[in-house]
């Protein structure tokens, strides 16, 4: 009785904490925005049925589901970075350098989403 105790005890400090509940929030929100309820409901094949990775039309693979997974979390990482690049203001040199990283970050998702989006044929 007494571990329960102390596993409830730690689970309700860490649905208290307002970092984890933050970072939950954000994992959710880039997991739906990627369309996991999509692969994970229509059970979608990793391939497209011609061999592709991206599927044309509507249709999503498993394989585009990571594909957009991972341009989001790029993008967010290198949004973070820039925002946490304000902690070294004292040096303004390493500041520029972090924050010139990001914005690349920023723009290697976005460049990766965006031809996600023209190979998908979507208007």
């Amino acid at each position: 009785m007494r571990k329960l105790e102390k596993y409830i005890i730690g689970l309700r400090g860490l649905i208290t904490n307002e970092r984890f509940i933050e970072t939950l929030y954000v994992i959710i929100l880039v997991l739906s925005a990627s369309g996991f309820t999509y692969v994970v409901v229509n059970s979608s094949p990793p391939l497209s049925p011609g061999g592709t990775a991206i599927a044309i039309g509507t249709d999503q693979t498993s394989i585009e589901f990571l594909l957009v997974l991972f341009g989001y979390l790029i993008g967010l990482i290198g949004l973070y970075i820039i925002y946490r690049a304000r902690r070294y203001l004292h040096n303004p040199r390493f500041m520029l350098f972090i924050m010139m990283g990001g914005m690349l970050l920023s723009a290697l998702s976005f460049l990766l989403l965006n031809t996600l989006y023209s190979i998908k044929g979507l208007r």
